[in-house]
């Protein structure tokens, strides 16, 4: 606990802050300054209590909004405001070093996530030594292959798809984002794409293709878009990445996946574009280039015509 926090004056130009209620920025500004928060953005608190003290009646609706944006993870009692560490005006190495001691107040699944999430920061942490003695790096890496292998395990010729979602357990954020009905138009461009060699998702694909849009403020649909039909005709990447809930995951660098796609996708020698594919021969090059238009225009359904064009 600190007498006092220094926040970086970029806070405010966050456009998911910018979008958030008057109520919303007092609980989200509260969990950055209140005195109950450690340096690792870890809070032991109840809900009542934040509520006593900001004079905020629903702090739980607001608490469930932040935890489907992905920027509020409850655990075990605790709290981790995952952006906490990105705010701050200094991550020096006596910061760094403090960090490292807070995270010992949290329990150790949450410590998990918080060590990857800033990897890059190379947070200095020992475990409890009656932690099961496997290497966080293992640990991450057998959790993934799980949520790998519950995604491809069962073919959609065998298995019908999954019942949607009642309308009661999807985010209000989400039921009433004016990128909601061109999320779910995505989610199912992306089914053709995958030739439904993958479990099909459709409301967690439209969400996460929601919060592209609506929180992280991706403006350009031609460039995500473009650089998914790289990855997945890249060598190394259509063998790693088979759903859209991969896209804003982060790699051990802190980059999300889809600014890695972007950003191989535009290197000179490695761009896969509609030029390119006609001196190598390929007879889908034009149809590809139509599809990546149609797709900057927001129309999934023409993109979808053109991938089917290319099944052929």
């Amino acid at each position: 606990m600190a007498d006092y926090r220094t926040i970086s004056s970029g806070f405010w130009n966050d456009p998911y802050i910018e979008e958030l209620e008057p109520q919303e920025k007092l609980l989200y500004i509260y969990l950055f300054t209140c005195p109950h928060i450690n340096n690792a953005g870890i809070l032991h608190i109840s809900p009542r209590k934040m509520a006593f003290e900001t004079g905020i009646k629903d702090v739980a609706t607001l608490i469930k909004k932040f935890s489907d944006d992905d920027k509020l993870v409850e655990c075990e009692g605790y709290f981790w405001v995952v952006n906490f560490i990105k705010h701050q005006s200094s991550t020096s190495p006596k910061i760094i070093q403090s960090i490292g001691k807070a995270l010992h107040a949290a329990p150790v699944s949450l410590v998990d996530r918080v060590l990857k999430h800033y990897k890059a920061l190379q947070i200095p942490y020992a475990y409890p030594i009656d932690t099961l003695c496997i290497p966080y790096a293992e640990r991450e890496l057998e959790r993934e292959r799980e949520l790998e292998g519950e995604e491809e395990d069962s073919s959609p010729s065998e298995t019908p798809p999954p019942e949607p979602e009642s309308k009661e357990s999807l985010p209000k954020a989400f039921l009433e984002s004016e990128f909601r009905e061109e999320a779910y138009e995505f989610a199912d461009w992306f089914r053709t794409i995958t030739s439904g060699s993958v479990k099909f998702d459709r409301d967690a694909w439209a969400r996460e293709w929601d919060k592209l849009r609506r929180i992280d403020g991706r403006k350009d649909k031609k460039d995500i878009c473009q650089a998914i039909e790289w990855a997945r005709g890249d060598p190394f990447w259509s063998t790693n990445f088979h759903s859209p809930l991969k896209l804003r995951k982060r790699n051990d660098d802190g980059v999300m996946y889809i600014d890695v796609f972007i950003e191989k996708m535009k290197q000179p020698k490695r761009r896969n574009n509609a030029a390119d594919s006609t001196e190598d021969g390929n007879p889908h090059a034009k149809a590809n280039a139509a599809a990546i238009e149609a797709l900057q225009r927001g129309d999934f359904a023409e993109s979808m015509a053109g991938v089917g064009n290319r099944s052929g």
